[in-house]
């Protein structure tokens, strides 16, 4: 009797001091609860281990917590809470373990009622063994029906041999009309295609045809696309840094076995190796196309020299260039100085551009210094804003280079180029000796680049010192393309040249700017000189 009676007591003091604990009716997406409750409510739930749960909880009187228990519903130090705390209309979502069984629902507010209305529901619940990926259309005609054959055990050959037969990339319409649908396709890898270079910045692996030894990368790009690429059938896949993982890619890079247009061409007219030249795709209608070879153009003159800096303490390699008509003590004359020459003789052909050029009367009779690295350990220190390199192409280079080629310059018709590092350059040479330089035409140049050390809110060096400095008597073309929007975690050389060109703006500086639908390419580079130089000293 005793016992029974202090049993009561006891009962009455803990719902006194305790929230109440009530059993609700089972969730389900087909059963929502709309009730109410005193201070805390458990709801069972019937799931499997991996379902997904998407759900919603209303409490409109009271912040709420919505705990997510397992078969050990006392101990909550370990639950998950889905909502903590909150008042009104908030979403929930788990994957269930095989332990999951309940939601406990309590209020958390300090309010004196004794009940309070809620709505609980289920929106989505999917078992585990209806997680599909959804498959993904294919973007390409030509890989759907490809994949259409495939699947229904019909050969692959008709349509193959016409991929073929017409080259790639793939180029089919889109429904955007500014845009087109470009497909890289490749056969009989075992493990892996990437690609190196085209509309994406991170060598992107290509897919494979479920049951079939061809592989397909789709992009939406613009109808104006103009790029260079190279494919990596089975890129070794091992352990190690990014770097290392990444770099792989250079020992299988090939041209593409079905692209009609290899890049240089000259490499594959001599029956080079498919791994020493690169495949070109050229969509735009803009292109002048000054980098082929034309009918009747005379040819200037090239010579190769050996250049020994005191400055620097090192040697390079420079070619000087007059065109056919250059007259010596013309004061229309344009001196071109630019960086990267090995590459600008050889995988881009300056000289022949400029013969073009000047051939049809976009420029006037032109000389140019073409400036090689003694190494790219150097070229990585020299380029890059450095005022001892700088010293040296103003104080040695120029005037042994004026010298030889018996001329005399003038800043006004004195313009420095390079791509990249050399655009950098360019544009950091001619800001510190515009008495010399007074022009620079700068192709997709590095402007994310800063010192090291630098705070990472003045990560766009060249940008801040146009805007901090004097303004100088420098005249700018600068360009970028569309696909360089990435840069390894960096802030993007599109970007950047954006940046950079709202400054020259801003600072009232002559400057214009040219996007480009291509990459970080040579190929593309070679239509980029000859705008350049046409923008800067052609006919208005």
């Amino acid at each position: 009797m005793k016992n029974t009676l202090l049993m009561k007591i006891l009962m009455g003091w803990l719902l006194l001091v305790s929230p109440l604990l009530i059993q609700a009716a089972e969730l389900s997406v087909d059963h929502a609860i709309n009730e109410r409750y005193s201070q805390a409510v458990d709801i069972p739930i019937v799931v499997s281990a991996g379902d997904y749960v998407f759900g919603q909880l209303i409490s409109n009187d009271a912040e709420v917590d919505l705990i997510l228990l397992d078969d050990n519903v006392n101990d909550l130090a370990v639950q998950r809470k889905l909502i903590n705390g909150e008042q009104g209309e908030h979403n929930f979502l788990f994957v269930a373990t095989d332990l999951t069984k309940t939601l406990r629902l309590q209020a958390t507010d300090d309010s004196n009622k004794s009940h309070f209305d809620y709505q609980l529901k289920i929106i989505r619940h999917i078992p585990k063994s209806e997680q599909v990926a959804p498959s993904q259309p294919f973007v390409s005609p030509t890989i759907a029906a490809l994949a259409d054959n495939i699947a229904n055990n019909v050969s692959t050959d008709a349509i193959w041999a016409t991929i073929a037969s017409q080259g790639t990339p793939i180029i089919e319409e889109h429904a955007d009309s500014d845009n087109v649908v470009m497909t890289f396709a490749y056969k009989g890898a075992k493990h892996n295609v990437r690609i190196f270079g085209a509309p994406a910045s991170e060598h992107e692996f290509m897919e494979q045809l479920d049951g079939s030894d061809i592989w397909y990368k789709s992009f939406i790009v613009p109808n104006t696309s103009r790029l260079s690429y190279r494919l990596s059938p089975d890129v070794p896949q091992f352990s190690g840094t990014p770097w290392q993982q990444r770099v792989a890619i250079l020992a299988t890079a090939q041209a593409d076995p079905l692209n009609k247009h290899p890049f240089p061409a000259k490499y594959a007219a001599n029956n080079s190796s498919p791994f020493n030249y690169f495949s070109s795709v050229n969509l735009a209608t803009d292109t002048h196309k000054y980098w082929q070879p034309q009918n009747n153009v005379a040819t200037g003159s090239v010579q190769k020299h050996r250049f020994s800096s005191d400055i620097l303490g090192n040697q390079r390699n420079i070619w000087l260039y007059t065109s056919a008509n250059y007259v010596k003590n013309d004061p229309n004359n344009v001196l071109l100085l630019m960086f990267d020459g090995k590459h600008y003789t050889s995988k881009v052909d300056v000289p022949m551009i400029l013969d073009n050029l000047v051939a049809n009367n976009k420029i006037p009779a032109i000389a140019a210094v073409l400036i090689d690295n003694p190494s790219q350990k150097l070229r990585a220190s020299e380029l890059p804003d450095n005022k001892d390199f700088a010293k040296a192409m103003a104080t040695e280079i120029l005037p042994w280079a004026e010298q030889t080629l018996g001329i005399k310059s003038k800043p006004q018709t004195t313009v420095l180029s390079g791509s990249s590092y050399g655009g950098l350059a360019s544009t950091s040479i001619a800001l510190r000796h515009p008495e010399q330089f007074g022009n620079a035409l700068s192709m997709s140049g590095s402007y994310w680049w800063s010192p090291e050390d630098t705070p990472a809110k003045e990560s766009e060096y060249t940008a801040i010192k146009i805007a901090t400095m004097p303004k100088q008597p420098v005249r700018f073309f600068l360009s970028a393309g569309l696909f360089e929007s990435f840069y390894n975690g960096k802030v993007s050389i599109l970007e950047t040249n954006r940046h950079l060109q709202h400054m020259l703006t801003a600072k009232g500086y002559d400057s214009e700017y040219k996007e480009y639908a291509s990459g970080h390419d040579y190929y593309v580079w070679q239509d980029v000189i000859a705008d350049g130089l046409i923008h800067l000293f052609g006919e208005k």
